[in-house]
C-alpha cells in the first residue's frame, strides 16, 4: 500500500485537491484521504466510554479496514490505546516500525510460525492444544517465552475451545514450560443485532469459563470479549480490555447499532474527472453497451474501477459527488475506469474533484449508503479498497 503524509499546503487548501497536494508526489489521480486526527478523536472517545480501568486494543487488521494500518496504528498509540490487534503474524511484523505498542494476532498462527512470533515478542491466539504444544517447545528451544491469549468459542463456531473444554485446556496451556498466559478471550457474533439475547448467552458462557479458571487458581491478566457494538451497548461486558474495530473509523457497526453522533468519519475516497464528452442519442456506453444514451448526454470518465475495489457486480456504487451534486454511474464499471452522467451539471470539466465516499459541498455519501447499494456492509465496502489506491494521511 502506498502511504503518504499530506503537505501543510494541502491541509490549508483541501478544496484544490491535487494542485495543493503537488501532483508529482501522488502516484495516481485516485486516492483516499485518511484523517488521523479524526481517528485519534474516536479512540479518545472510546476510552471515555469504557473508563480508565479498561484498556483499548485498536483492531487494525486488514489495513485497518482499508484505512491504512500504519497510519491508524500511529494514531491509536498517540490517542492512548494499549495494544494493537491484527489477524496475521505478517500484519504484526509489518507494524514494527509504525508503533511500539504490543501486538496481538487474533487469527490462527500455525505452529511453524511460532519461532518468528516468539523472537519478535508478538502475542498470539491459541485455539487448540497441538498448536500450544508447538509454541511451548519452540519457546524452550529458543530460551524465550511465548506470550499467548487463549480463545474460547462461545457460539461463533470458528477458532477456539468449546466452553465445556475451555477451563481444562487453559489450565493445561498455563502449565506448559515457556508459555505465558497473557489473556483469555472470546468473540460475539450478534452484538450488532437488535435482540441482545444471544450476546448475553455468549457472555454468560464466557463468564462461566472464567469462573472455572479462577476457581482453579489460575490468574488471567487480561479478559476480553467486547467488540465495537458491545462497547457501545453493554458496559458490563467491557472487562479488562475492549477491541474496537469499525468504530475507530467513525463507521456504524450496523443499522441497529449506530456510532455515537459525535464520532468522526476518517476516510474520504476521491478521484478526478479524466474526460468529459457529449454523446449523441443512441450511444452505447462501456462494455456490453448496457447503457444507451436516450438523448444528447454529457458523460465523464473517472479513473477508478473494480481493480480498485469499486465494485462492478451484482450492483455498482450508484452515485458520486462532483461539484457538490450527485452524478449517477452509467454502464458497466471497468477494471480501471468508470463513467458518470453529468448532463445536469454543465460546469463539470477535466480535473474536477470527484468524491466517492465523504463530503462535497452540502452533500455526503456515507460508506453505509454505498454498502446498502452494493448489498453488503460497510466493513466490506471500505476493506476492499485496494492497495493501489494511495492513502494520504492528514495529520
Amino acid at each position: 500500500m502506498i502511504e503518504l503524509i499530506a503537505t501543510q499546503k494541502y491541509l490549508e487548501q483541501p478544496g484544490t485537491a491535487v494542485r495543493a497536494l503537488e501532483i508529482g508526489e501522488l502516484p495516481r489521480p485516485t486516492w483516499a484521504e485518511i484523517d488521523l486526527s479524526a481517528s485519534e478523536y474516536n479512540i479518545r472517545r472510546i476510552r471515555e466510554i469504557v473508563g480508565p480501568q479498561v484498556k483499548v486494543l485498536a483492531m487494525v487488521k486488514a489495513e485497518a479496514y482499508g484505512h491504512g494500518m500504519a497510519g491508524i496504528a500511529r494514531a491509536a498509540e498517540r490517542a492512548g490505546a494499549s495494544m494493537l490487534g491484527v489477524a496475521t503474524l505478517s500484519e504484526a511484523l509489518a507494524l514494527d516500525e509504525a508503533s511500539a505498542l504490543p501486538k496481538l494476532v487474533v487469527g490462527w498462527t500455525p505452529g511453524w510460525q511460532a519461532g518468528l512470533a516468539i523472537k519478535n515478542d508478538i502475542s498470539c491466539a491459541i485455539a487448540d492444544l497441538e498448536t500450544a504444544g508447538e509454541f511451548a517447545r519452540t519457546a524452550q528451544a529458543l530460551g524465550k517465552l511465548a506470550h499467548v491469549h487463549v480463545k474460547v468459542d462461545t457460539g461463533m463456531g470458528r477458532l477456539g475451545f468449546l466452553p465445556e473444554e475451555a477451563a481444562q485446556a487453559i489450565a493445561t496451556i498455563a502449565a506448559l514450560s515457556g508459555m505465558v498466559l497473557d489473556g483469555v478471550y472470546s468473540h460475539f457474533s450478534k452484538a450488532d443485532e437488535f435482540d441482545p439475547a444471544y450476546t448475553y448467552q455468549q457472555f454468560d458462557q464466557f463468564k462461566h469459563v472464567l469462573d472455572e479458571v479462577a476457581a482453579a487458581g489460575i490468574e488471567i491478566p487480561i479478559r476480553h470479549v467486547s467488540n465495537s457494538p458491545s462497547i457501545l451497548r453493554f458496559p458490563e461486558m467491557h472487562l479488562d480490555l475492549v477491541r474496537p474495530g469499525i468504530i475507530l473509523h467513525g463507521l456504524d457497526p450496523s443499522d441497529d447499532v449506530p456510532c455515537p453522533s459525535d464520532f468522526k468519519s476518517v476516510m474520504t475516497l476521491k478521484t478526478l474527472v479524466a474526460s468529459v464528452k457529449t454523446l449523441p442519442p443512441g450511444s452505447q456506453v462501456s462494455y456490453g453497451g448496457t447503457y444507451i444514451t436516450p438523448g444528447h448526454e454529457r458523460i465523464a470518465v473517472i479513473p477508478i474501477g473494480y481493480a480498485d475495489g469499486f465494485r462492478r457486480k451484482p450492483h455498482n456504487w450508484g452515485e458520486v459527488l462532483v461539484r457538490g451534486q450527485r452524478a449517477p454511474i452509467v454502464g458497466r464499471v471497468c477494471m480501471d475506469q468508470c463513467l458518470i452522467n453529468v448532463t445536469h451539471i454543465p460546469e463539470v470539466k477535466m480535473g474536477d474533484e470527484v468524491v466517492l465516499i465523504g463530503e462535497q459541498g452540502d452533500d455526503r455519501i456515507r460508506a453505509e449508503e454505498v454498502a446498502a447499494k452494493l448489498g453488503t456492509n460497510n466493513y466490506e465496502t471500505v476493506s476492499l479498497i485496494m492497495a493501489r489506491v494511495p492513502r494520504i494521511y492528514l495529520e
